[in-house]
């Protein structure tokens, strides 16, 4: 890489190389943190000492990648205004963040995995059964929770105990722990404000690799302003990181296609590779993208491209990590969702394999066999491309979708949601059907006519040029691009997601959005040039329509929630439940909502040993008083106070105790509808009550 052309240092240059270097060289820090915490969580080692010296190699690593990086193709006022539009974008969901930390959602799971990294310093995590006296095969004791399995452990070779396991990846959570011990509550809840905003730099930084300064800035400005984006750097998501690990592994992708320099491009390549393995570190269905980006490698290979062994080199050196660090720990979350997980490894194997095939096959021949392969792929993709549009948008008037779901509880909350809402009660019902409207909420119908049309002809003009006789090629976008429409169009057939909104537009962030506002925002310019020549009157008002209809609708769309904030109070809620605890307290949760919403909150912030009692359907009210009873004598015992715990008036009567209402927030969560654009929010009342045994 060092074969980078220099360039003179002026304030311009400078604006440029940071929209480009700084995203990069963050997102290139992000994979030793992720990796170390990985480790470490398996010794219960993630502490601010070790998460420092990661973070300090991962800024090593990531300046010495960035400064070996061009700038971005932007003047200093495209940049000036990117950088503004990305800044302002992460301060304005800064100062709207969420406190989203009673486990309802996975917002709130990401949290309490994060401040339990924080406390315990790994997983799995002790529910200390040996203070309440019971054991993993009392019919009473469940110490899951919201987003926590309880999983089974052999002791001492014979003896079976539980341990807890949170749900998800450690990427997120890692990331999120940083922010927490730099500034407490804070620096929690605003760290995805911060990785939206880098994200958002990186977009910028992509589209001006691809397409003109202009068109950068309104691609940024669209991106930035729809709910879905303003929604997850919000609140504690992945998507924000997922999306910054992406969209660096496009802007890697397109420097190594174009690049002609076989050793700079090979690692240009391993930037790439690595980039995408560390993606699975932070989302499993990550997968998908290594998948889908097979076909591109196997012409990349074809064309003897030097990037493509550094690709593989550094998926594998990376994703194996990866994949060390999720399965003991998140194999009961893999396990849930195996279903996709296995179809997208039988897709990855036999694309792999075709592959190979293929590549093998025309290494001796060379470019020529490329040309013979590729004779009708340019009309082939780029027709698929429209026919899946038009299929998918077509879906509602033929296609009710049904699918029963893997999830815990989906059943009884769609049903549930169908009653609000008045709708015919069906809790198979996926709605994925209405997934094209669903996006064009969020970006307007325009936005998705451009898109589509653009997609084809740029997938068409691609495959062209690797049929060019004289000199066969892949152009640098053609990878992302090709990856980031197939991983669209698959997004839109299956959201594979519980169907509320905004709940379910998350699945559109990583990918999805970036494709669609990049390729609409380029037909936007390229329509706008055919209106007039430069300077023109006609030319400057077709520019102004075509953007405000790719502008104004996903402004309309965001405007209602600009200034909402959800889940507020909630960080006060939780120190006022661990203020009202005794010393050496024990708690035992007594009903469903406060086990599964607020045991994680107990162990991880309170530091205090909690249990679930749940009475099962054969057992008496008595023989459930009895175990409670027989629990907290075993926790008084031990040397503890005991306390009982439940989350609804409904279970106050079952024991005779004296209940304090320690939380009563009424505070307000995102909407959850099924068939309408959200546009607000909805009440969400929080109780708490305490009672000493």
């Amino acid at each position: 890489m060092g074969a980078t052309p220099s360039i003179p240092s002026t304030s311009g240059h400078i604006l440029a190389a940071t929209v480009l270097r700084l995203p990069m060289g963050a997102a290139v820090a992000a994979v030793p943190v992720m990796a170390v915490a990985g480790l470490a969580q398996t010794m219960g080692r993630w502490q601010p000492g070790v998460a420092l010296g990661s973070v300090i190699v991962g800024i090593v690593i990531g300046v010495v990648v960035a400064r070996q990086l061009p700038a971005a193709r932007l003047p200093a006022w495209a940049a000036l205004t990117v950088l503004a539009i990305a800044a302002g974008a992460g301060i304005w969901a800064a100062l709207t963040h969420g406190e989203h930390l009673s486990v309802r959602r996975d917002s709130g799971a990401y949290a309490t995995y994060a401040l339990s990294l924080a406390q315990f310093g790994g997983v799995p995590i002790d529910p200390q059964l040996d203070v309440f006296g019971v054991g993993a095969t009392d019919p009473f004791v469940r110490v899951s929770s919201g987003a926590n399995y309880q999983v089974p452990i052999r002791v001492d070779g014979s003896t079976v105990d539980l341990s807890v396991v949170p749900q998800f990846l450690i990427g997120t959570p890692a990331t999120l722990t940083l922010g927490w011990w730099a500034a407490g509550w804070t620096g929690l809840f605003v760290t995805p404000a911060v990785t939206g905003a880098l994200a958002l730099c990186a977009f910028a930084a992509l589209a001006s690799l691809v397409t003109g300064p202009r068109t950068t800035v309104l691609a940024t400005l669209v991106l930035a302003i729809t709910q879905p984006v303003l929604l997850v750097l919000r609140q504690t998501y992945s998507e924000p990181l997922s999306m910054l690990m992406l969209v660096a592994v496009a802007i890697a992708a397109v420097l190594a296609a174009d690049h002609r320099n076989s050793r700079v491009a090979t690692w240009l390549g391993i930037l790439a590779g690595g980039l995408l393995g560390a993606n699975l570190f932070v989302r499993i269905d990550g997968l998908r993208e290594v998948v889908l980006l097979i076909p591109a490698l196997t012409v990349l290979a074809l064309l003897r491209h030097a990037c493509a062994r550094g690709w593989l080199v550094g998926l594998a050196a990376v994703g194996a990590p990866a994949a060390v660090a999720a399965l003991p720990w998140s194999s009961p979350y893999v396990r849930q969702v195996s279903g996709s997980v296995i179809a997208l490894l039988v897709a990855g194997a036999v694309a792999s394999i075709a592959g190979i095939i293929v590549a093998t096959w025309g290494r001796d021949l060379g470019p020529r066999i490329t040309l013979r392969i590729t004779q009708a792929a340019p009309w082939v993709v780029a027709g698929a491309v429209v026919i899946a549009a038009v299929v998918l948008t077509s879906r509602p008037l033929w296609l009710v979708e049904r699918r029963e779901s893997g999830l815990p509880g989906a059943r009884e909350f769609v049903s549930a949601l169908q009653t609000e809402q008045g709708i015919e009660i069906d809790p198979t019902r996926t709605y994925a059907e209405n997934s094209v409207e669903w996006l064009s909420w969020w970006v307007g119908p325009p936005a998705l006519v451009l898109a589509v049309a653009a997609a084809a002809v740029a997938l068409y003009r691609g495959l062209q040029r690797v049929r060019d006789p004289e000199s066969p090629a892949l152009p640098g976008w053609f990878v992302p691009l090709s990856v980031g429409v197939a991983s669209a169009l698959l997004s839109l057939y299956r959201p594979a997601i519980t169907p509320d909104h905004p709940w379910a537009d998350r699945r559109f962030v990583t990918t999805t959005l970036p494709t669609v506002v990049l390729v609409a925002s380029i037909a936007v310019a390229w329509l706008a040039t055919r209106a007039g020549p430069v300077g023109s009157w006609r030319r400057r008002a077709a520019a102004a329509i075509l953007a405000a209809a790719v502008v104004v609708p996903a402004a309309l769309a965001t405007w209602p929630v600009a200034t909402t904030r959800t889940e507020v109070g909630q960080r006060e809620a939780t120190e006022a439940v661990c203020d009202a605890l005794p010393d050496r307290a024990a708690v035992i949760t007594i009903d469903h909502q406060s086990r599964v919403e607020w045991t994680p909150v107990l162990r991880a912030r309170c530091d205090i040993p909690t249990i679930g009692l749940t009475r099962p359907d054969d057992a008496s009210e008595a023989a459930f008083g009895e175990a409670v009873a027989a629990a907290a004598a075993a926790a008084r015992a031990s040397g503890y106070s005991p306390m009982v715990m439940a989350g609804s008036a409904l279970s106050l009567p079952r024991l005779p105790v004296s209940w304090t209402h320690v939380v009563d927030l009424d505070t307000t969560e995102p909407q959850r509808v099924l068939l309408t654009r959200p546009d607000g929010t909805r009440p969400l009342a929080n109780d708490l009550w305490l009672a000493e045994l």
